[in-house]
């Protein structure tokens, strides 16, 4: 069984004197929460339904690592139908050249410098 869920992740921190000793001591927590900035990934043991194992953390804002992931704990038999969403970027971009087609719903204001889109289409352009 492998599972997905959203939560909290706090990192740990650890306190040392003069000396390397110990003073403070606190561990890292994943904590479940639709609210929450990440992502853990990781397999279910079917019996007592407990993780087995570490889990995979990954950000909210990447689906296509956690689910890339999760389909690679899963191992499918079959082929997936999953678009390829670099390809419908590509293609878009060269009917209209120049212009994100999907600046208007991300509203970055072309601001595009941590976009995946736009890092998609400046493939494409260096490639054609």
């Amino acid at each position: 069984m492998v599972f997905l869920v959203k939560g909290t992740y706090m990192l740990g921190s650890r306190t040392v004197d003069k000396d390397g000793n110990i003073v403070k001591e606190t561990k890292p927590l994943f904590t479940s929460d639709p609210d929450g900035g990440s992502v853990a990934v990781g397999i279910l043991d079917d019996e007592t339904l407990q993780p087995v194992g570490p889990a995979e953390l990954f950000g909210d804002f990447q689906p296509w690592n956690y689910l890339s992931y999760a389909l690679e704990l899963l191992k499918p038999t079959r082929r997936g139908n999953i678009p390829d969403f670099k390809a419908i970027t590509q293609k878009l971009s060269e009917q209209s050249p120049g212009l994100c087609p999907y600046r208007r719903e991300c509203k970055s204001l072309m601001y595009c410098t941590d976009c995946i889109v736009s890092e998609w289409i400046s493939e494409a352009e260096e490639d054609g």
